[in-house]
């Protein structure tokens, strides 16, 4: 009896050592199909995935990238959306990524719209931009439009109802997205100051679509 209970305290420890909470992620494989950022560092994040930094080696301003990983999911960054829309040269940039076996840096697109990495992926970067600049165009009119006699209802309908059907399924992804943070803009308004606030929110669309120097995809 002495015996097999010395035997199970022993499996038992046995199996506590391998408990899964106590193994650390592996890190992941990388692919680097561009030669404008390189990786500084990885690590593992609690409780799933990791934190990668990487650096801008080349000469010239990023203002978007794209990372594919092993499930054939990928994540596009796109800074014309942001007040610092661009990663200069020599700077590090940080971003959080799920539990993956592979990371692939796709491709970076620079401020000058040139490409450095997988075309094809770029070029889906560049519709989604050309979608958003077109549509931002026309929110821009409707936003000028109604600042003559403020309706902010009657704004969001007309902006709720404009097209978003493109050939690209990138392009119409765009047009939806201008759409969406129109409207999420419109809905933070203040509505004891809702001239100040259009008048806002035309200068930042303006500013926007000056740095959309987008061109459509090949076909």
């Amino acid at each position: 009896m002495i015996f097999l209970v010395a035997l199970a305290l022993v499996a038992w420890s046995t199996t506590a050592s391998y408990r899964p909470n106590s193994q650390r992620p592996l890190t992941p494989a990388i692919t680097n199909k561009t030669t404008a950022v390189e990786v500084v560092s990885i690590k593992p994040l609690e409780p799933s995935g990791y934190e990668m930094t990487m650096r801008n080696v080349s000469r010239k301003n990023i203002n978007g990238y794209s990372l594919g990983f092993d499930d054939g999911a990928s994540v596009t960054s796109d800074l014309t959306s942001t007040y610092k829309p661009i990663i200069a040269p020599g700077e590090q940039f940080m971003i959080r990524l799920p539990g993956t076996a592979s990371i692939t840096i796709r491709d970076v697109v620079f401020d000058d719209n040139s490409i450095d990495g997988d075309p094809v992926a770029a070029a889906q970067l560049q519709d989604r931009r050309l979608g958003i600049q077109e549509q931002l165009k026309v929110i821009v009119s409707l936003l000028n439009k109604e600042r003559t006699d403020i309706d902010l209802e009657q704004l969001k309908s007309q902006i709720t109802q404009l097209p978003d059907h493109s050939p690209s399924v990138y392009v119409a992804a765009g047009m939806r997205s201008a759409k969406q943070d129109a409207l999420l803009a419109l809905q933070k308004l203040d509505n004891n100051n809702k001239d100040a606030g259009l008048t806002k929110l035309v200068e930042e669309s303006n500013k926007r679509i000056a740095r959309l120097r987008a061109k459509p995809l090949a076909n």
